[in-house]
């Protein structure tokens, strides 16, 4: 429920934005949050990954892109592309979260423990 308030926050900047970002963006949400109405009435964990979240992933890449690369041209094939990319992300930390439950067993230090081991090996 505490992820529907910051994904509302930034429905609202994206709102902002004109063209291509701002459809993918408003299209993206549609998405995610059909994806969390249907979480909540099924409590089936395999709507988390047919529902990714990958309006999250568009949102920072869109800041990201106004921020460093204002011209950047959304063409449909760069959408597309970024849409391919994001989305096989999104998948994969939906996977290791919400089927593998990879994470279940950590707490956030010793997740930031782990990987900080890992990283130094």
């Amino acid at each position: 429920w505490l992820d529907q308030v910051y994904l509302a926050l930034f429905l609202v900047v994206a709102l902002r934005w004109d063209g291509t970002p701002r459809r993918v963006a408003v299209a993206l949400y549609a998405l995610r949050l059909a994806g969390f109405v249907t979480f909540e009435v099924s409590g089936a964990r395999w709507v988390l990954v047919a529902f990714p979240n990958v309006f999250e992933f568009w949102f920072l890449f869109v800041a990201a892109v106004l921020h460093w690369r204002p011209t950047f041209a959304f063409t449909p094939r760069a959408t597309a592309v970024a849409l391919a990319v994001l989305t096989l992300a999104k998948l994969a930390h939906e996977y290791v979260i919400h089927v593998a439950r990879a994470l279940d067993s950590f707490t956030a230090i010793e997740a930031v423990e782990a990987i900080w081991g890992w990283l130094t090996w």
